[in-house]
């Protein structure tokens, strides 16, 4: 699959994925994501929840770094060293927290006025 958006901070990396063919020298690339920019597209990177979501699917490159490397800018040959298998998500939002929370207390109410109605029985 070939990406539509890379959002990394590392030239080895897009450079990395060129060699792949995941992406190509038309593949936008950004250091930081947006809901616009990543909104329907197959983006490689790293993405908070709330923008992976958005995304038409979305992949991972995963780095195992020794700790003198993180932070620092990564060579291409750095990143195929410490690389491992690209893993793609699709990742869905399922519902608005304020509704579960409406929900919760309406089934309570309701539970809570049906003992009181059964307890009346007695």
């Amino acid at each position: 699959m070939m990406f539509n958006l890379v959002v990394t901070r590392h030239q080895g990396l897009v450079e990395y994925l060129r060699e792949l063919g995941l992406a190509s020298d038309d593949t936008e690339v950004v250091s930081h994501a947006t809901a616009d920019t990543v909104e329907g597209s197959h983006v490689c990177g790293v993405l908070p929840h709330n923008l992976s979501c958005l995304t038409e699917s979305f992949t991972e490159i995963p780095l195992e770094l020794p700790q003198e490397l993180r932070g620092k800018e990564l060579t291409k040959e750095q990143v195929k060293l410490f690389a491992g298998k690209p893993v793609t998500y699709k990742v869905q939002k399922l519902v608005d927290f304020r509704i579960c929370q409406f929900l919760s207390f309406t089934i309570g109410a309701i539970i809570g006025l049906f003992s009181a109605v059964i307890l009346s029985l007695f």
